[in-house]
């Protein structure tokens, strides 16, 4: 987001596991707009708002197993949510829900490197369709670079950490 506001500000890009728009993620259709999810983030921003630490601690546990693979990773995950504020949380979610940068990304001059993980799906026909729903949201940007991790969760840098260093390190 920052990038394409201003493209040349910022040097080369890595992206961990964060989409131009995240609404497809929620759909596992790129045909998803703003305006469809639009009810849906609003009520998120305000589920959220109103929720009190423990019950986003509650209510993130759920989500956990979806986020990080191991025991040790979630509980790093734990430690993020145990201190983040409730109503910070919707509005970032909001925020993401509701901002398409699929097109305004075309503005990015630097390199961009989207790594992707696809490792909460079991089965590869649905490791596949992720990998091509990460791809289509870069064509606006046909010079990047997306690089899969087939068996990590969203948490990369908890997950394989040494795979994450690898790819920076190559880019």
């Amino acid at each position: 987001w920052l990038s394409s506001s201003e493209p040349s500000v910022i040097g080369p890009i890595v992206s961990v596991d964060g989409l131009p728009f995240v609404g497809p993620i929620f759909t596992q259709t790129n045909d998803t707009t703003v305006a469809a999810l639009a009810g849906q983030a609003k009520q998120i921003k305000s589920m959220y708002a109103n929720m009190s630490q423990q019950q986003l601690i509650s209510q993130s546990g759920y989500g956990l197993s979806i986020q990080a693979t191991s025991d040790d990773s979630k509980a790093k995950v734990m430690q993020m949510i145990e201190t983040s504020d409730p109503k910070t949380v919707g509005q970032a979610m909001y925020d993401l829900m509701s901002h398409d940068l699929r097109q305004d990304i075309a503005k990015i001059t630097s390199p961009v490197l989207l790594l992707g993980a696809s490792g909460g799906f079991a089965a590869e026909e649905q490791k596949s369709l992720a990998e091509a729903l990460y791809a289509e949201q870069l064509s606006a940007l046909p010079k990047a670079q997306l690089l899969m991790n087939t068996s990590s969760r969203h948490f990369i840098m908890f997950d394989d950490p040494n795979w994450r260093k690898q790819q920076i390190v190559t880019f």
